[in-house]
């Protein structure tokens, strides 16, 4: 799952999935994406809750199920 590419529900390429998040039970709860940045400099690392990603087969990339755009996440708090 890590480093697989994520889109937005316009199907618009903004990001990779940098890190996982588990809970004490290791359960995913979250993923950690990178956005923005061009080969790991200057990217940014945002949170999103594991409920907000559809993870669709090997070939997809995974998708975020709420409507942000790269710019939002630019400006969301770093992780």
């Amino acid at each position: 799952m890590i480093g697989k590419n994520v889109v937005n529900v316009m199907d618009e390429e903004f990001g990779t999935i940098a890190d996982l998040v588990m809970d004490q039970e290791k359960k995913l709860v979250g993923v950690v994406l990178s956005v923005g940045g061009f080969l790991g400099v200057g990217d940014k690392w945002v949170a999103v809750s594991v409920d907000q990603i559809d993870f669709p087969t090997k070939g997809q990339p995974a998708r975020l199920l709420v409507a942000v755009t790269e710019e939002q996440l630019k400006n969301a708090p770093d992780f």
